[in-house]
């Protein structure tokens, strides 16, 4: 992950991520890193799975979080609107 989409994530997920990593709990270090994806992915509005229910919003993420960094990026424009 970049140092940008690294500082994009709350201080609670990136202290899980290093903390399960530094523990070798690889299920739960893959765990963190998907919320972190999926979260990344979200903020962006880059998210898109067939499957809406996969993603859960991790405990340490809020919505009003979310949509803040959402809010705070622009969005880039879609391949269709550039045309």
């Amino acid at each position: 992950m970049c140092r940008d989409h690294w500082a994009m994530l709350p201080a609670r997920l990136q202290r899980a991520i290093i903390l399960t990593w530094n523990a070798r709990d690889m299920a739960a270090y893959q765990e963190n890193v998907r919320q972190a994806i999926d979260a990344i992915d979200m903020i962006e509005g880059t998210y898109e799975s067939p499957f809406e229910e996969r993603f859960v919003i991790p405990p340490m993420l809020t919505i009003e979080w979310l949509e803040k960094q959402r809010r705070a990026r622009p969005r880039a424009a879609s391949r269709r609107q550039a045309r």
